[in-house]
């Protein structure tokens, strides 16, 4: 398997605060490690490849963030001073580099995406993945 966000073969993990959850150990993004199926006490932990932990329109978006500044992704799955791996500059770039940056590559991504695919997106861009 390979990060989808930064391509790396077999990444390392580095655990997050949230239970199952852990960090791509190369650029930062969140995969749950951990699956579960049943309810209560029939809940059971089942064998299911990592789950990349992003809405799908944000996954260009990252790999253009990770590509161009190299900077770990705050996964947004810790607490502070908790086992995030991206510290206060990571963030502070990963905010003003989306402010500036997010918007145009998602609604270009949006496009490409929606002619290419035949079907348009949901109107509530609902998906399994959860919202970064």
């Amino acid at each position: 398997m390979n990060c989808e966000i930064c391509k790396t073969e077999n990444p390392s993990w580095a655990w997050t605060d949230t239970h199952g959850v852990a960090q791509c150990w190369k650029c930062g993004a969140p995969y749950r490690l951990y699956h579960y199926e049943g309810e209560g006490d029939a809940t059971k932990r089942v064998e299911k490849p990592p789950e990349l932990c992003v809405k799908p329109e944000y996954v260009p978006v990252l790999q253009a963030y990770h590509e161009q500044t190299g900077r770990i992704i705050p996964s947004g799955f810790s607490f502070p001073g908790g086992q995030e791996l991206a510290n206060r500059s990571d963030h502070e770039t990963f905010s003003a580099w989306m402010k500036e940056n997010a918007e145009s590559l998602k609604a270009s991504n949006a496009v490409v995406s929606n002619a290419t695919s035949g079907s348009p997106r949901t109107p509530d861009g609902s998906s399994s993945r959860v919202a970064l």
